[in-house]
């Protein structure tokens, strides 16, 4: 929902032009991942984030991914889906390594209503020395 907007910094193999944009996809959760998908497909839920390409760092993009929905491996699939899958993320076609048993992604910031006053409150978390 609208209520919590979720910010995420993520490492992104190559160079993703352009420069920030929306994305836009179906997806199907499976088994074990999220699909990209036909929008026709009965089980298929439209996805949708906005990217800002933060800079280059080794060939690689650092991407500040701000979530409009909130899918099943939503950030991992559709950067996938545009053949720049997250650092580190071999389930969905990474070909680069990352630390092990990690991805280059990280939840960097929540903000959501105060159940009461209705004040907008902002968490936080600190980015990982990648």
């Amino acid at each position: 929902n609208n209520l919590f907007e979720k910010i995420y910094i993520a490492l992104v193999q190559g160079s993703v032009k352009p420069p920030s944009g929306t994305l836009e996809h179906w997806l199907i959760h499976s088994e074990k991942q999220a699909v990209v998908s036909h929008r026709d497909h009965k089980e298929a839920k439209k996805c949708c984030l906005a990217y800002e390409v933060l800079e280059e760092v080794a060939g690689n993009s650092l991407v500040r991914v701000m979530l409009k929905t909130g899918r099943y491996h939503q950030i991992r699939a559709q950067f996938s889906a545009i053949s720049h899958p997250v650092v580190g993320d071999s389930k969905y076609g990474s070909s680069v390594s990352f630390k092990k048993n990690a991805i280059a992604l990280h939840h960097a910031e929540l903000s959501f209503p105060h159940p009461v006053t209705k004040e907008r409150i902002t968490v936080l978390a600190p980015h990982p020395a990648w």
